[in-house]
């Protein structure tokens, strides 16, 4: 029987990788590890809850997934009652508070990434210089686009499934997109940049 992914959670699958109750927390606040007690939230521990939801791609970078995202790509996470930006939270944990006037940049250009050896501190202008070095004032695709709702590993997996002949319909449900989004990307017509292959994804 297959079973929710969440560490130390046994029960059966419902819908994107989730049992019921923490699909459920995932639809309400984009955060299935925010479970309702009562009248109130309880929080599990941040650094459990990014490690749960942390992929490594084939370029090494450890990618948090999530819907809540800016429109740049950043990722969102709820931490001690506000949304912060899950990057910044990640360099905290290890080098404490972020000195006023200073951001986290990335090294890797790749915005949901939280792998701390991806990421350094700098100013403004350092992350302006980035930004137009690296022509990332260009329109940015797959999940690297803030309006993504998915991921290249999660493209991948879909469009193996749909050749097992699983159903847009039920992907869709999965997966908390639309069917045509399911149906655009089985007939080619978005994220074309993701090679079929697991193997040979790159962002």
């Amino acid at each position: 029987m297959r079973i929710c992914s969440i560490e130390g959670c046994d029960k059966k699958h419902y819908g994107r990788e989730y049992c019921q109750r923490h699909y459920t927390q995932w639809r309400s606040n984009g955060d299935p590890m925010l479970l309702k007690v009562g009248h109130r939230y309880e929080e599990v521990p941040v650094e459990q809850r990014i490690r749960e939801r942390s992929r490594v791609n084939a370029s090494g970078c450890v990618e948090f997934e999530s819907k809540n995202k800016q429109r740049s790509g950043h990722c969102l996470i709820s931490h001690r009652g506000r949304r912060r930006l899950v990057h910044r939270v990640v360099w905290e944990l290890a080098h404490g508070t972020i000195p006023e006037g200073k951001v986290i940049r990335h090294r890797c250009d790749n915005p949901p990434c939280v792998n701390l050896e991806h990421l350094e501190i700098g100013t403004v202008a350092d992350n302006n210089r980035d930004r137009d070095s690296r022509g990332r004032h260009h329109a940015l695709r797959g999940s690297k686009n803030g309006y993504a709702k998915l991921s290249e590993w999660q493209v991948v997996d879909i469009r193996k499934r749909l050749n097992r002949g699983e159903s847009t319909y039920f992907l869709a449900g999965e997966f908390g997109v639309s069917q045509s989004t399911i149906w655009m990307i089985k007939s080619g017509q978005t994220w074309q940049h993701v090679p079929s292959g697991s193997n040979e994804v790159t962002v």
